[in-house]
């Protein structure tokens, strides 16, 4: 692979000097603090227009939703699933999220879906598809442009991406478009990467285990 980048190597450093106990210890609780203790490093984001906090229908109650507008007039519509490891709030994904909204000059409309291990699979994916068929229904009513919404996604969050646009597409009414990143697509723990960047790089290939596990209620060994 190529050289990691002197900042993120710098940043990797000071996650290897803190001690860390074993995975299997890992609480929900424990994952969602060290999320937080990290906010430091996250710079102040421009001015937008306007953020709103909404409140819609969800899978299983109401599910908060907050919207993040740029600039005043219509905006393409992105539906925004955050990372997390599916049980990592969006406490940590508001700054970049303006910068995303910002820079990307779209309407970032982003839920809270529901959290592991309290709410398990398909809790955070039966959620994140309320979100999308709402967004589709209520996109004109947020002064969105006339465009089809699309869906994005990051870490487990591009897990919830994918599953989305697999389902608005079998149904006809496919996203115009899907970004998603670094994905959380490999519950099986199989691809090459678990073993290429398994240590080193801030987050272990065992933790990514514990994540999924967490999520879909699994714990052991993989097959690999």
């Amino acid at each position: 692979m190529t050289e990691v980048d002197p900042e993120v190597r710098a940043l990797l450093d000071r996650w290897a000097a803190i001690p860390a106990g074993p995975v299997h210890e890992l609480t929900a609780q424990a994952v969602r603090e060290d999320d937080l203790a990290v906010l430091d490093l996250q710079r102040a984001p421009g001015e937008l227009h306007s953020i709103e906090d909404l409140e819609i229908p969800g899978a299983a109650g109401t599910l908060p939703v907050r919207v993040y507008r740029p600039r005043r007039e219509r905006l393409h519509p992105v539906l925004f699933l955050h990372g997390g490891g599916f049980v990592i709030d969006r406490g940590g994904y508001d700054a970049p999220l303006r910068e995303l909204a910002l820079a990307s000059r779209c309407l970032i409309v982003s839920p809270e879906c529901r959290r592991a291990p309290e709410h398990p699979f398909p809790a955070a994916a039966d959620d994140a598809l309320a979100a999308a068929r709402w967004l589709n229904a209520e996109a004109s009513a947020l002064d969105a442009s006339h465009t089809l919404p699309a869906v994005a996604g990051d870490s487990s969050g591009g897990n919830l991406a994918a599953t989305v646009t697999h389902v608005l597409a079998r149904e006809g009414a496919p996203p115009s478009f899907q970004v998603l990143v670094y994905p959380m697509l490999d519950a099986t723990a199989n691809s090459a990467s678990y073993d290429e960047f398994a240590e080193g790089y801030g987050f272990s290939s065992e933790k990514s285990r514990w994540y999924f596990g967490t999520y879909c209620r699994f714990r052991g060994s993989f097959t690999t």
